[in-house]
């Protein structure tokens, strides 16, 4: 078995050691692109939410120029009351 792993003559072991860096590279290579993924999920991830955070805040400012009350834009929004403050006190500014 050790003869297999580790080949006497000159050129088996060239062959058998181009052969274990290949695969090193190969197995690095797996690792990287599971790891890309992962971080192409999450940042997708990440822009659906601001997206739909957005898209909160634009439906609260136009619900305040509708005069709607604060709670039902809380209610409809999602936002925080802490957000809905904020909004409120910057577009009194």
């Amino acid at each position: 078995m050790d003869m297999l792993l580790h080949p006497k003559k000159v050129q088996l072991q060239k062959e058998y050691d181009a052969f274990t860096e290949q695969r090193k590279k190969e197995g690095k290579s797996m690792l990287l692109s599971a790891y890309e993924e992962r971080v192409m999920e999450k940042s997708r991830k990440e822009g659906i939410k601001e997206g739909e955070r957005k898209k909160a805040l634009f439906m609260t400012s136009k619900m305040l120029s509708e005069g709607e009350p604060h709670e039902k834009i809380l209610n409809y929004t999602g936002i925080t009351r802490k957000e809905l403050e904020k909004l409120i006190k910057d577009r009194a500014n």
